[in-house]
Parts: C-alpha cells; structure tokens; sequence
C-alpha cells in the first residue's frame, strides 16, 4: 500500500517551538519538552519505517490562525483547507498536559505517561492511530470523515479530518433524544467498531449524529439521525481494557443506548464481512504496530465466534458478554 497521507524529510522530527505553547519561565520546562521530543522521535520513527508520508503541509501562519477547539492533552483545532472546514490535531503538550507533569514533579515521582495524559499511549502518536481508525471504520461500513496525516510547520505531524457542519455530539443532545432517533444500524456498527479496536474514548462527545435524508416513500419511517464516531486516539490502548477493571471504558457512547435493546447480528457481521482478514489489508496493516495486529485479529476472530454461537434475538448486553468469552477463550488457547 502507499498511504501517502507524512514525515517529511530527513530524520525523525520533534515538536517544533513555531507550534508549541510559548516557553514558561519554570526550569523543569526543559525537561517536559525533551520527554515531549522523545515521544514525537518514537512516533514518526515508526511513520518513517512504514514509509507513511504526507503529502500535504499546513504552514505555522495557517495553524497559528485557526481556531482552537479544546485544550485537552493533544491540541485540536478547526481550520480550512482547499476553502472547507476540517479538524487538525496536533501532539503539542498543552497546559493540561504541562500542569499534570509539573504536578508530578512536585511530588519527586517519576513520570509515567499515563498519569500526566490519562493514558498510557504518547499523544505523538495520536496522529497515526486517527488515521488508522478512520480507515478501520471504512471497512466496518461507516461513513466517517475523511482523516489524513499531513505535516504542520517544518517538522510537526498532525492528522486532518474532515468537519462535517451541522453534526453534533451526543453529548450535546444528551437526554433530548431516544435510541429510536438514532439510525439503529449506524449506533451496532459503531458498536463493533468499539469491540474490535478497544476505543477507551468512545464517549457521548466523541460520536456525531448527523441528519438522516428522508426516505422518498412517505409511509417508511426514518431516523432524523445517523451516529458516526470520531477521534480514535486511544484505539488499541497500551493499557488493558477488556477486562475486567476497565470494561467501562468501552460500555460507553452508544452502548448506552443500546444495553438492553433486543440486536440480531448474524446478517449485519456476515453483510460487512468482518472477518481478521481486514488487519492485512493493504492500507490497513501499515499503520498497526504487530501488538495491534494480533489484538485486532484477535477480536474479529471473538466477533465471528460470538456470531457463530448467539441464539437471536438477544440484547447487547448478552452479546457483549458472549464476546468477552470468546475474547477470553482465545487467549487460553
């Protein structure tokens, strides 16, 4: 595959100051930048190795003229290209970020990435896993935005998604809105998506709906909605998800809505062809480390075996539970 979506040229390259927070007065800044500088060299290491190279550049004047849309642990921010609207995202340390190492310094623990980040994977890397998760989502059958890697300043690797106007979250419809709004087949897809990649940031703020077109036949009843989900930094997590200390973190989003609704999955598994066969996909397999891999093959494989067993119809509960011990079986064997 030519996944042409970065790096740019020569070696490895870190955070840049033309895109980065203004340097503090504090001393230990100097430490958080070279930790910061480290993860980035790991990350487009790995994007170099696969030969993933952006073709498209964002220059520090556009960057620093776009507008900022959070202030989490990787910067977001809504920018135009080509004259439409579209979300890039950066790995620079934000204050969030700077505030959660400091305050581990404070303490004179060493620093772990997963407590100045809440997550064990390096925001350098988040860029690559957007990227992978919009492609995975493709071939799961949803309509998602079209997400690239591109180069921001000189050296900085960001990933730019399409921004689809009009869309919103969840969460910003949260308690306005019944499951039955919702496209049914949209929000099991994106179930499955969640299974297999092991999105610990599958919340309410991270899936969009967006309208549905009405149906040409006045008498067929249609969803005003359909649900697509975004940001998929935290697919395939370094830290353990499935089971069963952190199993909330995929019962979320979605889920929610769907616990206890009745879900007949054999047809839908079988339409999609969802099979471990999608982890070597040429524009897929590029992007995964081999950790991802095994743990992507390894839950298709619980997804087909679950299908296999279910007696339909049955609640997304009971299927969740079903994949769990098929999960489960997999790893005994």
């Amino acid at each position: 595959m030519n996944v042409i979506p970065t790096g740019g040229e020569g070696s490895p390259s870190k955070i840049p100051d033309d895109i980065s927070h203004k340097q503090q007065q504090d001393p230990r800044e100097d430490e958080i930048r070279r930790y910061c500088d480290a993860e980035s060299e790991k990350a487009h290491a790995f994007l170099e190795s696969r030969h993933l190279v952006p073709q498209r550049a964002i220059s520090p004047a556009e960057y620093d003229g776009a507008e900022d849309l959070c202030t989490g642990v990787s910067g977001s921010k809504k920018i135009h290209v080509a004259g439409a609207p579209h979300v890039l995202k950066t790995p620079i340390f934000t204050k969030i970020f700077r505030s959660n190492y400091l305050a581990i310094l404070d303490k004179g623990l060493p620093v772990k990435h997963r407590d100045v980040s809440g997550s064990d994977d390096s925001f350098p890397d988040f860029p690559r896993k957007e990227v992978l998760g919009y492609r995975l989502a493709k071939a799961f059958g949803i309509d998602v935005p079209h997400t690239e890697l591109v180069r921001v300043g000189d050296k900085t690797i960001g990933s730019l998604q399409t921004f689809i106007p009009g869309s919103r979250s969840m969460a910003e419809v949260s308690g306005s809105i019944q499951a039955s709004d919702i496209d049914f087949e949209s929000m099991l897809k994106i179930l499955f998506f969640q299974f297999a990649t092991e999105n610990s940031d599958g919340h309410e703020g991270n899936v969009l709906l967006i309208n549905m077109p009405p149906s040409a036949d006045e008498d067929e009843f249609v969803p005003p909605y359909r649900a697509v989900p975004i940001d998929y930094s935290l697919i395939f997590p370094r830290h353990q998800t499935l089971y069963p200390r952190e199993l909330s973190l995929i019962k979320r989003g979605v889920y929610k809505l769907l616990e206890n609704r009745n879900i007949k999955v054999t047809k839908l598994l079988s339409r999609l062809h969802l099979t471990p066969d999608i982890a070597d996909r040429p524009d897929i397999r590029p992007l995964m480390t081999d950790r991802e891999h095994a743990l992507l093959v390894k839950n298709l494989t619980a997804l087909q075996m679950a299908a296999k067993m279910v007696q339909e119809p049955l609640t997304t509960s009971e299927f969740y539970d079903l994949f769990l011990k098929c999960r489960q079986k997999i790893e005994k064997n």
